[in-house]
């Protein structure tokens, strides 16, 4: 079964790649910034106004507001989505990349169709989605929409599809809970000693790579 990561942040680049699951090219969202409803409104739309040059704008966003840490960014506005905030970011933003300057551009590109390839092609796909921590964190109705994801690729594509869902919360020790294990959605919930959203350098959960050893270990 091929893997895809479809967001929130690259996190999920770091692990799956030290684990040697993801073994393939660099594809879309890996080193993006960008929810569930921007990559279910990217798909519904087959990719077609992803790096449409009307939707793209370098904007000056609040990624950090508890430090008042501002990037400026690409973004696509017509993704850039949170209309029941419930998401830690807005944005649907090309963090790690220009994407007004020819050489990044094109690069993007070539991980679009690289990521709309393995939707549409016949080979089963897992998906593997990191809910980022935040004031508004509701993992119920996350994990609804994530089953409401799941059921709308199916059905688009055709195909067996399977949700990987990461959460996590601060506390006392590092534990994880098996939340759910089906033939849909796999969702492992970490607690965790350490901040995976602040702005030092554990913004990839390495401190927690034990725990995500054992949870992808299991899957």
């Amino acid at each position: 079964m091929n893997t895809l990561i479809i967001g929130e942040t690259c996190l999920l680049r770091y692990q799956l790649d030290r684990l040697g699951l993801k073994n393939d090219a660099t594809n879309i969202f890996d080193d993006m910034m960008v929810n569930l409803d921007g990559v279910k409104g990217i798909v519904e739309e087959d990719f077609s106004d992803m790096l449409s040059p009307e939707h793209l704008q370098t904007v000056n966003y609040l990624y950090y507001p508890e430090h008042g840490i501002y990037h400026n960014k690409s973004l696509n506005l017509k993704y850039t989505i949170n209309d029941d905030n419930l998401y830690s970011w807005d944005v649907c933003s090309f963090f790690h990349f220009d994407v007004q300057t020819k050489e990044e551009f094109d690069s993007l590109a070539r991980k679009l169709e690289r990521t709309k390839n393995l939707f549409e092609g016949a080979e089963p796909l897992t998906v593997y989605y990191y809910y980022r921590y935040h004031s508004n964190y509701d993992i119920p109705r996350l994990k609804n929409k994530v089953l409401d994801f799941h059921t709308f690729v199916t059905d688009k594509y055709k195909k067996e599809f399977k949700v990987v869902l990461i959460t996590q919360e601060q506390g006392e020790v590092d534990s994880l809970d098996i939340v759910e294990n089906t033939s849909k959605l796999y969702h492992g919930h970490f607690t965790t000693i350490s901040s995976w959203v602040g702005i030092d350098d554990n913004w990839d959960a390495h401190s927690e790579d034990e725990l995500f050893n054992v949870f992808l270990g299991e899957k």
